[in-house]
This record gives C-alpha cells, sequence and structure tokens, in this order.
C-alpha cells in the first residue's frame, strides 16, 4: 500500500509512524494470545509451501477462519476455549471454582 501522505506534517507523519509500529506489537502479541504454538503452527504452514494458505494463516493471526465461525483451514483442531489467554489445559469447570474459592481475584 502506498497512501498518499503528503497532506501531513512532519509531525503528524512521525505519530503515524509510531502508531504503524505499535500495532505491529500488538499484532505480534495478539497472534500469541490466541494462537497457542503459533510459531510451531506457522511452520507447518510455511512447510507446505502453498502461498494462499500462508496468506491466509498470517491474515487470520492462525489456522481459524473467523469469517467462517472460526472453524479451521488447517490442522483440524478447533479454536480453543479461551484462544491461549488462559492456559490450553485449564477447563471452565476449574476456572470456575478457582474463582468461587478465591472471589477476591475475579476483578482481576
Amino acid at each position: 500500500m502506498s497512501p498518499d501522505t503528503s497532506f501531513l506534517s512532519a509531525e503528524e507523519r512521525e505519530v503515524v509512524n509510531i502508531l504503524i509500529q505499535a500495532a505491529d506489537l500488538m499484532s505480534e502479541i495478539y497472534k500469541r494470545q490466541t494462537t497457542p504454538n503459533y510459531d510451531q503452527l506457522r511452520a507447518e504452514v510455511v512447510a507446505k509451501n502453498d502461498p494462499a494458505l500462508l496468506e491466509r494463516f498470517d491474515a487470520f493471526f492462525g489456522p481459524w477462519d473467523p469469517i467462517n465461525d472460526k472453524q479451521p483451514f488447517f490442522g483440524g483442531q478447533p479454536k480453543p476455549p479461551g484462544a491461549g489467554f488462559y492456559p490450553a489445559d485449564l477447563t471452565k469447570e476449574e476456572f470456575d471454582r478457582y474463582l468461587a474459592a478465591h472471589p477476591g481475584e475475579a476483578e482481576r
């Protein structure tokens, strides 16, 4: 993409560049938070030597299609509940039990 930024002042262009850097960092955090074993899965996609598949994986930050109800398009594994925000082996029941035993932690 080559947007026309000629109408922006030097300071505004600098702010846009800082925002782009922040977005890049947020993307890194998001993909690792939502896709357990992101690097391993991406390496498997790369090994398939299918540019369209890799482009889709990168666009969706993982192997699940958000347009198609988060259905997997690679690997066949359903998107885990909590999508990596919680430990992969933590069940909802365990989480609920923890909160019941530690009500002061619920807000946090």
